[in-house]
């Protein structure tokens, strides 16, 4: 199934890796991921799924992430905040710490 409409949690999770100091390049919604996250632990390949309905990857999204595992990387897929920021290495205390100044 292919469906260029990205996921309802996609804002909320770009918002918290953005508060955390870190940089959200969104890609094309045909790309096949959601965007790559650059954090102080590296670069991520993140496609964001919403945990409130079952979903599967689209052809697109598989080829990519066949791809990027073919070239030795990640293709790391998100449902939630706290998966973002345990992938840009942060705690959830370190996050809490950030939004309390």
């Amino acid at each position: 199934m292919e469906h260029p409409k990205p996921d309802a949690n996609k804002k909320e999770i770009v918002e918290v890796i953005k508060i955390m100091g870190c940089i959200w390049i969104d890609q094309d919604k045909y790309a096949g991921l959601d965007g790559f996250l650059i954090a102080p632990n590296g670069i991520h390949a993140v496609e964001i799924k919403n945990p409130a309905y079952h979903w599967e990857l689209t052809d697109r999204e598989k080829r990519c992430r066949e791809e990027i595992e073919r070239l030795g990387q990640k293709y790391n897929i998100i449902q939630t905040q706290d998966e973002a920021i345990a992938l840009a290495g942060f705690s959830q205390s370190d996050y809490m710490g950030l939004t309390q100044k």
